[in-house]
């Protein structure tokens, strides 16, 4: 329960002081002590990251690839996003603006 809340900890606040989340996770590994392996697997079970490559992932991808964005917004989708796929909100802001076509009109 610890090395948890260690994580989570040091997860949040590096993610927000690195641009590239690999290096945030890096880092919690040298500021928590942990392996690799043991930190993505609470970041990924708690909904704080999505694996790259995962299915969850792909699953993500195609739901907002299906988005009809002539009803919804941004906004919107990222919440639709975070409480379908039980991640956080950080992680699902991340994820639409990575697979988000903005050359569509959003409302």
């Amino acid at each position: 329960m610890e090395d948890l809340q260690k994580i989570l900890k040091f997860f949040s606040e590096l993610r927000d002081e690195y641009s590239d989340i690999q290096t945030a996770i890096e880092a919690v590994c040298i500021s928590t002590g942990l392996d690799r392996e043991r930190v993505l697997g609470v970041i990924s079970v708690t909904g704080v990251y999505v694996l790259p490559g995962s299915e969850e992932e792909h699953e993500i991808e195609r739901f907002i690839n299906s988005a009809d964005m002539a009803k919804t917004t941004v906004n919107n989708l990222v919440r639709e996003v975070g409480f379908r796929f039980c991640i956080s909100n950080k992680e699902s802001e991340r994820l639409v603006h990575k697979w988000h076509n903005y050359s569509k009109d959003i409302r």
